[in-house]
C-alpha cells in the first residue's frame, strides 16, 4: 500500500483516506510510530520521501491470504501481509529503512 498527502491533509488523514480507498476498510487505534527519510533512484531520477509509519487495526480484518487492493487506475493488485520477521522473505519491504526500525521496534 502506498500513498501520498494530499494539499491541505495531515498524514493521519492520508493513511485514514488510504487505507479506505485501497482496501475498502476502516482504520480503528491508529497510532503514529515515526518518521523513515528515504533516498533512491528510480528509472535513474533521484527520488526522496519521507515515510510516516503507523499501526492500527483493520476493520474488516483482512484475509491471511487472497488479499487485493484497487490502484487509482482501477487495476487489481494482491497485497500481501507480512511478518515482523521477515528475513527469509524473497519481497523486500520497501523503504528498507522501514524495515530495520520495525524490527528494532519489536525487540
Amino acid at each position: 500500500m502506498g500513498g501520498s498527502v494530499e494539499l491541505g491533509e495531515t498524514h493521519h488523514e492520508a493513511i485514514v483516506r488510504e487505507v479506505d480507498e485501497e482496501l475498502g476498510a476502516r482504520i480503528l487505534d491508529l497510532v503514529h510510530l515515526g518518521v523513515v527519510e528515504n533516498i533512491f533512484r528510480i528509472d535513474g531520477e533521484l527520488g526522496h520521501e519521507l515515510v510516516a509509519l503507523y499501526t492500527g487495526r483493520l476493520v474488516p480484518a483482512p484475509a491471511d491470504e487472497g488479499g487485493t487492493l484497487t490502484e487509482s487506475d482501477g487495476s487489481v493488485v494482491p497485497v500481501v501481509w507480512r511478518p515482523f520477521d521477515d528475513a527469509g522473505l524473497a519481497e523486500p519491504l520497501y523503504p528498507a529503512a522501514a524495515n530495520e526500525w520495525l524490527r528494532d521496534l519489536c525487540r
